[in-house]
């Protein structure tokens, strides 16, 4: 009979789910606070891969893999704070085009603004 070595069931941990969701949970696409869930996938991926980090039985691709995740993440702040910064400086340069366009002559105004129009037309 093959030797079966005796496992000590009472220091076996299970995980245990908080108390109450430390996010409140979404039920439309316009109630989801895309920066947080970003900010929260980001802080529990650096806690899994700090935790990660030193164990030794744990194999070198799946640690790649947490890293990635974390890499992934931060690739996606990124393109969101770009986006978003990209996003007001046209919405200023719009408010000083308008301010600058309400300072010329009528007609010239009208002009400009049939010119704009046709090339937004044409850029579609």
């Amino acid at each position: 009979m093959p030797d079966i070595p005796d496992f000590d069931l009472s220091k076996a941990t299970t995980p245990v789910a908080p108390a109450k969701p430390s996010v409140l949970e979404a039920s439309s696409l316009d109630e989801l606070d895309l920066d947080n869930e970003l900010v929260t996938h980001y802080n529990r991926a650096s806690r899994m891969v700090e935790a990660l980090e030193f164990e030794s039985d744990i194999p070198a691709n799946q640690k790649a893999q947490a890293m990635n995740t974390l890499t992934t993440i931060l690739q996606q702040i990124i393109k969101i704070r770009t986006d978003l910064y990209n996003a007001e400086y046209l919405k200023k340069i719009e408010q000083i085009l308008l301010k600058t366009l309400k300072a010329l002559p009528v007609d010239v105004q009208q002009e400009f603004m049939e010119e704009y129009e046709q090339s937004l037309r044409s850029a579609s």
